[in-house]
């Protein structure tokens, strides 16, 4: 509805003697009558109370009594030349102007409402800029207690490759060198950083084994090993760089080269036996099972 374009009338409130002693009826029909009045207060009908049924929608049988006590109250009168009825102090009660003392405390309710508006918009900004305040603490809390987290016992799960592996550049250079070597004499390609290839290398190194070793060691069985199919796939990690056959393999290296013979089977005089052979297919983290 737009308020602005649409007719309204004033109801006062005040309660008079003369409207505390009129019926319910008789309010009812007054409130009414003066939402129907045009503005000059008249009510135009030529059908006496049954008009006055027709524009207000309330029952004949009430209209009747209401209009009669409206009548001798005499705040509704009969239009003069039978059109209707008439509210004779209709226009001074619409058109009445508020007095200097009741437009002061109006004037008044007016500022309170806008301070009360003003005070709850900065409260609002206030809580905003307090939730900001907050977060931002949030924020500086989380940072502080990252920055004391290494001075706190560890409370996570060991990693894929243990912390000792990680701290032994050694057994990671052996690795490297070993595979290296091991991929440039076979033409394959293992992973010289996998868990289990690191693992193998730092027990060799813990054992005092050297990368010299471990080329005279690859050098050696490569040149055993290479020439038959049924061997040449034991050329990879998790065979030469076991600790249990590494140091095998390390003597027969010191004792010098082995005789081969013909066919896939190496010489009588140095029989392998298969116990020191792992497989070579990678497990799954990209390491080698032994």
């Amino acid at each position: 509805m737009d308020w602005s374009n649409e007719k309204y009338v004033r109801l006062y409130v005040r309660d008079t003697d003369s409207w505390l002693s009129w019926s319910w009826q008789a309010r009812a029909l007054f409130c009414l009558m003066l939402r129907k009045v045009d503005r000059a207060g008249v009510l135009e009908t030529k059908r006496g109370a049954r008009g006055v049924t027709a524009h207000t929608g309330m029952p004949f049988e009430v209209v009747t009594e209401a209009l009669r006590e409206l009548l001798e109250d005499g705040c509704v009168r009969e239009h003069g030349d039978g059109r209707g009825y008439v509210m004779p102090n209709f226009l001074e009660a619409q058109e009445a102007a508020q007095s200097d003392r009741l437009r002061a405390r109006e004037y008044r309710a007016r500022r309170r409402d806008h301070a009360a508006g003003v005070i709850t918009e900065r409260d609002a900004s206030d809580t905003k800029r307090d939730g900001a305040i907050t977060e931002r603490d949030e924020n500086v809390t989380r940072r502080h207690a990252a920055s004391l987290l290494p001075s706190l016992p560890s409370q996570t799960k060991n990693t894929k490759r243990p912390a000792s592996h990680a701290l032994a550049p050694e057994a990671v250079e052996l690795a490297r060198i070993a595979v290296d070597e091991i991929n440039r004499v076979t033409g394959r390609a293992f992973d010289g950083t996998s868990r289990q290839t690191i693992k193998l290398a730092a027990a060799l190194v813990k054992a005092g084994h050297t990368p010299d070793e471990a080329r005279a060691v690859i050098a050696a069985k490569a040149a055993e090993w290479l020439p038959t199919e049924k061997m040449a796939r034991h050329v990879c990690p998790s065979t030469l760089l076991a600790l249990s056959n590494f140091e095998k393999y390390i003597e027969e290296a010191k004792a010098g080269p082995v005789r081969q013979t013909t066919g896939d089977a190496p010489s009588p005089s140095r029989t392998v036996p298969e116990s020191l052979f792992a497989t070579d297919e990678p497990d799954a983290d990209g390491g080698y099972s032994w």
